[in-house]
Parts: structure tokens; C-alpha cells; sequence
């Protein structure tokens, strides 16, 4: 969300490209999320980042930071979900150690460690 912090300097960096081209470098949207905000919107995403005055940027930021919440929020929920079914994938995550089936016989001692030294 870096990018759309301020308005002038969104103009500035991409002077020459189109919406859509725009918004696509933006972490946390993609094609489909960049169509949705256009359809909300009611702007053409082939249209010129100069042509786009305040007010529209401020709507397309409001909606680009809501899908990007809702993205962070689907994580989390997800992890706590698997956490409190206890599945091993959630039990993984308490005792925080790997999830996804690497090694922990020579490697990924370091949690173990720091939560030694806080108990």
C-alpha cells in the first residue's frame, strides 16, 4: 500500500502508464481485484494516470485497502481456525515449528530457543 500513500507521487511514478498498469504493481491486488475496484468504480482501467483527479484516487484507495485487509484478515483467520480445531497443522503453529514438512532434527532450532530463554 506503499504506493498509493500520496496522490502526487502516485501521478509522478506512473506518469505514462494506465490504471490498470498502475494499480498492478500495488502488493495486494491482481487482475481480478483490479477489475472489481474498476467495475465499483465505474472507471476505465485503460484510462491515463493523469486524467484521475482526487476524489477518484481517494475512492480507489479506500476500495484497494479494503481487499487488502480482507486478504490479511483471510490468513489469519484461516491459521487461527487450524489452531483451534488442533489439527496438526494448527498444532505446528503453536508450538511454533515448520509447517510445511521441513526438517527440525538439524534445522529450525531458533524458535525452540527463543522460547526457552522467555520461560
Amino acid at each position: 500500500m506503499k504506493n498509493l500513500q500520496n496522490f502526487n507521487t502516485f501521478i509522478a511514478e506512473n506518469k505514462n502508464k494506465n490504471v490498470f498498469s498502475a494499480l498492478k504493481d500495488i502488493h495486494g491486488l491482481n487482475l481480478k481485484k483490479i477489475n472489481k475496484i474498476a467495475l465499483i468504480m465505474g472507471v476505465d482501467v485503460f484510462e491515463r494516470v493523469n486524467s484521475v483527479n482526487f476524489e477518484l484516487f481517494s475512492l480507489i484507495k479506500k476500495q484497494a485497502i479494503f481487499f487488502y485487509n480482507l486478504e490479511e484478515n483471510k490468513i489469519f483467520n484461516n491459521v487461527n481456525k487450524k489452531k483451534k480445531i488442533k489439527n496438526y497443522v494448527g498444532m505446528r503453529h503453536i508450538l511454533k515449528l515448520p509447517v510445511r514438512g521441513q526438517r527440525t532434527h538439524t534445522n529450525a532450532k531458533t524458535p525452540s530457543k527463543n522460547i526457552k530463554r522467555e520461560l
